[in-house]
C-alpha cells in the first residue's frame, strides 16, 4: 500500500486493490502505478468490483490507464448494463489521457459472464459523453501498442520517403571491440551503413578476423567506418600507444575518428592552451596525412566532479568549439570538427539547463561531423542530477533526452553527419534494438 520498487528504471508503486465485491468476502488484490524513465505514467486498477471506491489521492497525472471491463454478474448476454456509468466514473477519476478497455474474451468464463468487444464499445460510447478529451482504445490480442507522450510530434514519420532514406543512411551503431564478433555479425545482418569501433583493437588472428568481417560489412553496403580513440594524454609511452592504434585503425580503412576533449581542468587549459593544442596536433599528424575526419566529443559533469575552474574542460559548447577552432588554426586542417554526444549534454548539471540540446546543435551547426545517440535510465531530478546513461533509445518521440531537436535540425538541413547509437548499458546492453526502433 504505497510501497515502491524500482526495476531497470521503472518505478512500480502498489496501492490497495478493488476486487472486493460488496456483500462478499472478496479477494486479496492490488492496483499498480508504473512510472517509466521517460516520464510516462501507467495505472492498472486491476479487477474492480466496487465502483464506489476512490482512487489513491497521490496518483500523478496518468498518461495510460488499463481498465478491466466488468459490468455485473451473469448478465453479459443482456442488452443494457446499469454499471456502465459507474465504470466510466471510476476509471475517469485519474483523468487519463488514454484509457485502454481490456480483459475481454476471457475463455474460462461462461457466455453469461464473458465480456466482449461489443460491451467495450458500449463503454467507449458512454465515455465519450463523460470525457470527450480522453482517447479510448479497445486493443485486440496480439496488438502492439506504442506508449509515448501524445504531444511529441514524430517529424520523421511526416518526411517524404527520400528524406527518411537519407536520414537512415546516416544512422548506425557504435560497437565495443571487446565483443567485436557479435557486434560485427549484427552490423552485417542489419546492413548498418555507418559503424564505429570503440576500444582497443584485437591482436593476432582476431585482428585478421575483424578485417574479414569489415570486408563483409562493406560488401553489404557499409560505407563509413569510425574509430573511437583513447584519450590523448602526456607521456612518451602513452603517445607511442596512441600512434600504434592510429596506424592499426588506418590499416582497417577508417574514414573518421571520435576523440574526447582534453582530459585536463579548465584552469590547466586556460593557463597554457598552446601546450594542449600542440599535443593533440602532434597526435593527429598521421590521421591528417591520411585525410581522416576528426570529431572532438563533448564530455559532462558527474556526481563528484569539481566545480568552477577545477572541473574538467569541454563541458560547454563554447569550450568544445573554441578547442576545435584552435586545432584548425594550429594545423590548417579543415576536417577537424565537433562530435556531439546528445546524452552527455543532457546530464550535465548545472550546464544542462543553460545549454539544452537545441543550443548545442545551434552552436555547432556545420562543424558537427558526428553524433552519439543514447538515452538515460531516467530523466535527471532534484535527488539525482546524473542518472546512468548509455541506455537504449526508447523511440523517436520518447525517452530522455528528447530527440526532437535532432530531427528538427535534420529537417532544417543544417545537420548532416553520421549518427552512432552508443548503447552499452541497461536491460538491452547493445545498440541494435534501438536501431530497429528508429528505423521503424
Amino acid at each position: 500500500t504505497g510501497a515502491s520498487a524500482v526495476f531497470a528504471g521503472v518505478t512500480l508503486t502498489c496501492h490497495p486493490g478493488y476486487h472486493d465485491e460488496p456483500g462478499t468476502a472478496g479477494y486479496p488484490s492490488g492496483s499498480f502505478l508504473a512510472s517509466l524513465p521517460d516520464g510516462i505514467n501507467l495505472y492498472f486498477p486491476g479487477d474492480v468490483r466496487d465502483y464506489a471506491r476512490r482512487l489513491p489521492s497521490t496518483l500523478p497525472p496518468i498518461d495510460y490507464e488499463f481498465g478491466h471491463v466488468w459490468l455485473g454478474r451473469g448478465n453479459a448476454h443482456h442488452d443494457e448494463f446499469p454499471l456502465v456509468d459507474a465504470f466510466c466514473r471510476f476509471m475517469l477519476q485519474c483523468r487519463p489521457s488514454v484509457l485502454f478497455l481490456t480483459h475481454l474474451r476471457e475463455v474460462s468464463r461462461g457466455p453469461d459472464s464473458m465480456w466482449l468487444p461489443r460491451h467495450a464499445a458500449l463503454v467507449r460510447a458512454r465515455l465519450a459523453d463523460f470525457a470527450p478529451e480522453t482517447e479510448v482504445s479497445i486493443p485486440s490480442p496480439g496488438d502492439v501498442l506504442t506508449l509515448s507522450k501524445p504531444f511529441r510530434r514524430d517529424l520523421f514519420a511526416d518526411w517524404p520517403r527520400q528524406k527518411r532514406l537519407e536520414f537512415l543512411d546516416h544512422l548506425g551503431v557504435s560497437i565495443r571491440l571487446e565483443n567485436w564478433a557479435r557486434g560485427m555479425d549484427a552490423a552485417i545482418r542489419e546492413r548498418v551503413p555507418v559503424l564505429e569501433l570503440s576500444g582497443p583493437l584485437p591482436s593476432g588472428g582476431d585482428l585478421a578476423g575483424l578485417a574479414r568481417k569489415l570486408a563483409d560489412w562493406r560488401a553489404g553496403g557499409g560505407r563509413l567506418l569510425s574509430a573511437h580513440l583513447d584519450d590523448i594524454l602526456p607521456g612518451q609511452e602513452i603517445a607511442a600507444r596512441y600512434q600504434a592504434a592510429c596506424k592499426a585503425f588506418l590499416g582497417m580503412g577508417i574514414n573518421r575518428v571520435t576523440q574526447h576533449v582534453p582530459r585536463c581542468s579548465v584552469a590547466e587549459y586556460t593557463a597554457d592552451p598552446d601546450r594542449v593544442v600542440n599535443r593533440f596536433a602532434n597526435a593527429f599528424d598521421p590521421l591528417m596525412r591520411a585525410g581522416i575526419t576528426i570529431g572532438i566529443e563533448n564530455m559532462h559533469m558527474k556526481p563528484r566532479t569539481p566545480s568552477g575552474n577545477l572541473r574538467p574542460y569541454g563541458f560547454t559548447p563554447d569550450e568544445c568549439l573554441s578547442f576545435v577552432d584552435a586545432l584548425r588554426r594550429r594545423t590548417g586542417y579543415r576536417s577537424i570538427g565537433f562530435h556531439f554526444d546528445i546524452g552527455h549534454a543532457a546530464t550535465n548539471h548545472p550546464y544542462t539547463e543553460q545549454y539544452p540540446t537545441e543550443a548545442w546543435i545551434a552552436a555547432g551547426r556545420n562543424l558537427i561531423n558526428g553524433v552519439h545517440l543514447h538515452q538515460y535510465e531516467a530523466a535527471p531530478g532534484e535527488n539525482d542530477h546524473y542518472p546512468e546513461g548509455h541506455f537504449h533509445v526508447s523511440g523517436r518521440t520518447c525517452g530522455y533526452p528528447d530527440l526532437l531537436p535532432l530531427y528538427s535540425a535534420w529537417e532544417a538541413g543544417f545537420l548532416r553527419a553520421p549518427l552512432f547509437l552508443e548503447v552499452r548499458k541497461g536491460p538491452e546492453g547493445d545498440p541494435f534494438p534501438s536501431l530497429a526502433r528508429l528505423r521503424d
